[in-house]
């Protein structure tokens, strides 16, 4: 991820999977150990080549500290644009800012995170930036490839569709902050472009289903949308599956199912949906009725 424009007194280490920006009082130039932690947040990019991220800040609230995660995520791997946020707060009472980070992010050199990386063969980071208020602050590289799961451990649990909704809630009242320039730092204006009109989590998460080509001359009553299978969609199989149907003249039933065209991965499911389909008995055709179902990978509009 290319870093936001900074100031001339930036650190920076070369080791861009995690950004930790920090906020500080006090000249760390002139006399480093005189920094005092305030606040800060790790932003952390997916490490599974999907599309997302993952922000832990931290911030005192009276005597106490406010731990808050918030994932911005594609919903699936097939729809990379249908993105949802979620977000959940826990407070640690009481703590301080220092307690939480364990490392003395403020009291850093960047001999000290140069030392750091050199001790390090093969460190899983290779970006790390540290802002403070009017000053740069750095940290130790050593101590912070777990910081963010440490402080986010067991936070955003959705064991229940209730608790999902209410995480996707929160998110979505943030997204005004997280478009701000609170984390421009880390971000840049990736935040600002990528979340620009999202209004709440999509109704529609999954790819569509798939398209009946004679759809809209059929005498349907009953129509039941054929899935995708997951198999499927995992594997990337698409195409047309033919099939010939037979009607019941009295009760518009589907009694029999003749595969034409078909692949192997995309049969069943097409199938079932058609067994499910009810026809108009004052219309259905005597001949059986031919049907092509077109699995395409198509995506909702977030």
């Amino acid at each position: 991820m290319a870093p936001a424009m900074r100031p001339s007194n930036w650190l920076t280490c070369s080791a861009a999977t995690i950004v930790a920006v920090s906020l500080c009082s006090g000249d760390l130039a002139a006399a480093p150990s005189a920094g005092v932690l305030r606040s800060f947040y790790v932003a952390k990019n997916s490490a599974f080549g999907g599309w997302g991220h993952t922000i832990v800040s931290i911030e005192p609230i009276g005597p106490d500290v406010r731990v808050r995660l918030i994932t911005i995520a594609s919903v699936n791997d097939v729809c990379p644009d249908i993105r949802v946020v979620q977000a959940a707060d826990r407070i640690v009472r009481p703590s301080t800012v220092q307690a939480l980070a364990r490392v003395r992010l403020c009291d850093m050199t960047q001999e000290i995170i140069d030392q750091a990386l050199a001790r390090s063969k093969t460190p899983p980071v290779n970006y790390v930036d540290y802002l403070g208020s009017q000053q740069t602050v750095v940290a130790d590289c050593g101590g912070l490839w777990d910081l963010s799961e440490r402080l986010s451990e067991g936070m955003l649990t959705a064991g229940t569709p209730t608790s999902a909704a209410a995480y996707e809630a929160f998110g979505t009242s943030l997204v005004p902050e997280l478009r701000s320039a609170k984390y421009a730092t880390a971000f840049g204006d990736v935040l600002v472009n990528e979340l620009e009109g999202y209004t709440g989590p999509p109704a529609q998460r999954e790819p569509l289903p798939a398209e009946v080509l004679e759809q809209d001359s059929l005498p349907l009553i009953t129509f039941v949308a054929p899935k995708f299978p997951p198999i499927a969609l995992s594997a990337r199989v698409t195409g047309d599956v033919r099939l010939r149907l037979t009607v019941n003249a009295e009760t518009g039933a589907v009694t029999q199912v003749d595969r034409l065209a078909v692949k192997p991965l995309l049969a069943d499911a097409a199938e079932q949906a058609v067994r499910a389909w009810t026809f108009d008995p004052a219309r259905i055709p005597r001949a059986p009725i031919d049907v092509t179902l077109r699995f395409q990978i198509r995506c909702p509009r977030n």
